[in-house]
């Protein structure tokens, strides 16, 4: 694990847009029900339209803006051998033509079976092409991991996911299988409430198989075939936020995010934003739909702490809610694991569990990702 100091200073400016990623409109008390409107990505085909957003040209990087990151998180099955569970995140800080951008790269994986959790955040420098999904990582100084891309293999929606270490390497072959999910409805989105007129791009693919193998420090290399979920955003960061030097939980404000994965067909995006005093400031809802229904944006639910983890610096974190909007799900979400805890920047991220009803009477079950910096 990554525990300089010169690490934690890089990686607090960072961590203030991350949690920034998921405030797509301020929240006054206004429910909003939102459909998105017609595109035509349910092919998956290029060149494609969903919302604002451009397949593949938004797939790219965008020199116009100063933090732009790439995300996945995956549920796998490893040939007689555990469930895993992961986050490879790539993250350009910078903006203007040319490669070379500072950033970082987030490794996670959880081993479900031995309830074992394993990280490490990593500074260097990272290229991308723009007008399609080509970006790459590579370390700026010693650490486990040397080099990373992600990239569009050929073929519309369908990725590739390489990490090269000197104890991880992973080769991670992604296929979409459903339209993607802009969020909001457009896919551009307002993220700091100081600054309505800094809009944000943001998509996500949510049902995706994801076939290849993986080896991390204290795992043998294994086959794996399972699910994943890819996020996509780039914005402007204001200086203000670029200025955190220290500890990265002072940086922002707290959050709770969910990815959502069931197994019929339907995939949810939720989180919520709490002000300086705890309290729920924001909060969004995207569901897309089983049996081509459609994406719809919510405001007017509720997310629900029912139990607790305490981490061993003190900090604790909700690890089971219940989602509820009326008529639309009724879920009861909990960690997998205990321990799913980056210690450097005070965050709980990890693999969950799903279950509950679906438009009112469906009974549905599945798996996700939880990120949290909310503490009780």
């Amino acid at each position: 694990m990554v525990k300089k100091n010169f690490l934690i200073i890089l990686l607090s400016s960072v961590l203030v847009f991350i949690l920034t990623l998921f405030v797509p409109f301020p929240f006054g008390g206004k429910n909003v029900q939102r459909i998105q409107g017609a595109g035509n990505c349910g092919n998956l085909n290029y060149p494609c339209q969903e919302g604002l957003i451009y397949f593949p040209k938004d797939e790219g990087v965008h020199f116009d803006k100063n933090t732009e990151w790439w995300y996945t998180n995956f549920n796998v099955k490893a040939d007689s051998g555990p469930t895993l569970a992961g986050v490879v995140s790539i993250v350009r800080l910078g903006g203007g033509i040319g490669s070379g951008n500072s950033g970082y790269l987030l490794f996670e994986m959880t081993n479900v079976r031995d309830g074992k959790f394993y990280y490490t955040v990593q500074p260097g420098y990272v290229s991308a092409t723009p007008d399609k999904q080509n970006v790459r990582f590579d370390a700026g100084a010693a650490g486990e991991i040397s080099n990373a891309q992600f990239y569009m293999n050929g073929t519309p929606f369908q990725y590739k996911l390489v990490l090269n270490g000197s104890s991880t390497n992973i080769d991670l072959l992604m296929n979409v299988k459903e339209r993607p999910l802009v969020e909001s409805g457009d896919g551009y989105v307002p993220i700091f409430p100081k600054y309505p007129n800094e809009l944000s791009g943001y998509y996500s693919f949510t049902q995706i198989n994801a076939k290849g193998n993986i080896k991390y420090p204290g795992f043998a290399r294994a086959y794996s075939d399972g699910t994943a979920w890819i996020d996509h955003q780039w914005f402007n960061t204001p200086s203000e936020y670029l200025q955190y030097k220290g500890d990265p939980s002072k940086a922002r404000p707290k959050h709770e995010w969910f990815s959502i994965q069931l197994n019929n067909n339907a995939q949810v995006v939720v989180w919520r934003i709490f002000d300086d005093s705890g309290k729920e400031a924001l909060k969004n809802m995207d569901v897309l739909n089983a049996s081509g229904g459609g994406q719809t944006t919510y405001t007017d639910f509720t997310l629900t702490p029912q139990s607790y983890w305490t981490a061993p610096d003190g900090r604790k974190f909700a690890n089971k809610w219940r989602l509820y909007k009326a008529g639309v799900v009724d879920l009861t979400i909990a960690t997998k694991v205990p321990d799913q805890y980056v210690r450097e920047w005070h965050t709980y991220e990890g693999t969950s569990s799903v279950s509950g009803i679906y438009k009112g009477s469906v009974s549905v079950v599945g798996n996700g990702y939880a990120e949290m910096t909310k503490t009780y």
